[in-house]
């Protein structure tokens, strides 16, 4: 079975929706910038606190924000929950279509679009963009499966096996530091080894680590 025929696009309830025909059992994925405010709303700590807010050196300021691998875009509203001005881009055509649709329906809440419309999205690879003046730049690589004990959530799983081609993580990696102003920071496993650049410093929790790293500009 082929990409275009194992994963399909349709839409429920007035929501579109993305189907992995070869997982029957998953629940079909979708974005409600919504259930990602509800999300936040319901954490304890402060959103400044929150590791990724440390890891983009986020102070209080709004930062200019580069998010070169949107997915699901649950990072970039949380950049965008900071009052940061967000740029995302997205190469998968279908996950494009899901954001596109996700930011449609965040107009018929005022409060959520408050928030989404500082979120500016592109459909194309991260190296092609033309734009330019980031404080930060944020990279989520869609890892290989790493056959953990430990089952990713369904919606990452079907998103794993829609995104992965090749890793070009070190090209990316490099494009970034060129156009940041501040830092470019990846989000890595806790356990992984981090990538050979000059580390600012390491963000780490239980599940996740942010590495954070010099533009290639800056020495200090």
């Amino acid at each position: 079975m082929s990409i275009q025929e194992r994963f399909v696009l349709f839409r429920e309830d007035g929501v579109l929706k993305l189907k992995d025909l070869e997982r029957p059992k998953y629940k079909p994925i979708y974005i409600d910038f919504g259930e990602y405010l509800s999300h936040w709303d319901h954490q304890k700590s402060s959103l400044k606190n929150a590791l990724l807010a440390k890891a983009i050196g986020f102070k209080g300021e709004p930062l200019t924000v580069w998010d070169s691998t949107l997915g699901l875009a649950k990072d970039a509203f949380f950049f965008c929950l900071l009052g940061c001005k967000v740029t995302g881009t997205e190469r998968s055509e279908t996950i494009f279509s899901l954001l596109k649709d996700a930011l449609e329906r965040a107009k018929s809440d005022k409060k959520v679009y408050s928030i989404v419309e500082n979120l500016e999205i592109y459909n194309c690879d991260a190296l092609e963009i033309d734009k330019d003046n980031f404080d930060v730049i944020y990279i989520d690589p869609m890892y290989p499966d790493t056959k953990s004990s430990a089952a990713p959530q369904a919606s990452m799983q079907i998103l794993r096996d829609l995104l992965v081609t090749e890793n070009n993580i070190h090209n990316l990696i490099d494009f970034a530091q060129k156009k940041a102003n501040l830092r470019v920071v990846i989000k890595r496993p806790p356990k992984a080894r981090p990538v050979d650049r000059p580390l600012i410093h390491s963000y780490s929790g239980k599940s996740v680590r942010y590495d954070a790293y010099r533009p290639s500009n800056r020495t200090w």
